[in-house]
């Protein structure tokens, strides 16, 4: 085993006493050489306001600015009804509360708080809602009508009724009673003026058609991207076109016609499209649709655009056939970078090829003028 160690000598050193102040004799005149002391300030009376504010009576009978005194010219606030209440309709068995009701409603001020160097103001007790009796007198002169049968049916039958009128005697007006029966039953409502007689129409796409299996829509459209892309030839132009597996060769040749084939035929199936959504249009009772701007993408393109009548003219001109037939009525609504009043040069010359290609697309369609 390790030996023990020797315990230090340090620690048998008794310890040295600590040392102790002495007592700084003071001079027998020490007060009367001393500075001195300012005279304490006095202090603060505690503020009136709040006390002024207590002391205000709100007796209506005593304070003018109480609006709901007995002799009151209008109803209360929390009163039905609301009406003039002439001085002097004040029951009598009703003064007593109001009396009652005002003394409650005095507090008393309470005494300023001690020792403090500024006093709080007191809390004041909101007074009571005063009660009018006039009003109260009012309410117990009229008498209330008992329920009958016939017109607790009424009630029943004209609940749902928007139009119905509350009449006093429970009695509906005959004649719009009458109109009210002759209209043609709702479909597949309870509430609205169906069937519907109005013109209703939508912008471009149909939400329903476009999430349908496959889809129909007339607004598909590219990137600039894809058209230069496509202008390269298939990896295997034997098998359609795959996202992954067969996609344009960039190391082949490329030729512009075939990327613009690739645009039109976007262009094309976006027609084709509309005259489904025109048939879907007529079972649903919708005469009215806008055609979409992008049906032909990058049409009016400085660069990229192209004309539609080489390509697109027998295509339109079936869909311009199908609403003749339907009656219908189609429109279109140019971007908003379509300004002929801007100050640029190439805004207005864009402007002028998106007209130009709205006009020759709705031309192309061939209806008929009435």
């Amino acid at each position: 085993m390790a030996p023990k160690r020797k315990a230090s000598a340090a620690g048998l050193v008794a310890p040295t006493p600590a040392r102790t102040k002495r007592p700084i004799p003071l001079p027998t005149d020490a007060s009367s050489t001393a500075p001195p002391q300012p005279p304490m300030p006095p202090k603060r009376r505690a503020s009136t306001r709040a006390a002024a504010k207590i002391t205000e009576s709100t007796n209506p009978q005593e304070n003018e600015e109480i609006l709901d005194a007995p002799d009151a010219l209008r109803a209360s606030p929390d009163s039905d009804i609301d009406m003039k209440i002439t001085p002097g309709q004040v029951a009598k068995d009703d003064e007593s509360d109001l009396s009652s009701l005002s003394e409650e409603a005095e507090p008393q001020p309470s005494p300023p708080a001690k020792n403090k160097q500024r006093a709080a103001p007191a809390k004041q007790d909101k007074p009571k809602p005063q009660v009018n009796g006039a009003v109260q007198a009012a309410n117990a002169a009229t008498p209330k009508k008992t329920p009958t049968k016939a017109s607790a049916k009424a009630e029943e039958g004209m609940a749902g009724d928007p139009e119905a009128e509350d009449a006093e005697n429970g009695e509906a007006d005959e004649e719009e009673l009458k109109q009210a029966l002759s209209r043609l039953p709702p479909v597949n409502s309870d509430y609205l003026p169906l069937p519907w007689k109005g013109r209703i129409g939508y912008a471009c796409l149909n939400t329903y058609l476009r999430f349908s299996t496959p889809p129909v829509f007339s607004s598909r459209t590219c990137r600039i991207a894809s058209i230069i892309e496509h202008r390269h030839p298939l990896r295997d132009p034997s098998q359609p076109e795959h996202a992954t597996k067969n996609r344009p060769d960039k190391e082949k040749p490329a030729d512009v016609a075939r990327g613009q084939k690739y645009v039109e035929e976007i262009g094309l199936a976006n027609a084709r499209d509309l005259v489904k959504m025109l048939r879907w249009n007529e079972r649903y009772g919708i005469k009215f649709m806008r055609l979409s701007s992008e049906m032909f993408p990058f049409a009016s393109h400085e660069e990229y655009g192209y004309k539609l009548k080489p390509f697109a003219a027998k295509v339109l001109e079936e869909v311009g056939k199908v609403v003749a037939e339907l009656g219908h009525r189609v429109t279109t609504h140019p971007g908003q970078f379509t300004q002929l009043g801007s100050p640029r040069k190439s805004v207005i010359d864009g402007a002028i090829r998106d007209l130009e290609y709205h006009d020759e697309m709705l031309s192309l369609l061939k209806l008929p003028h009435n």
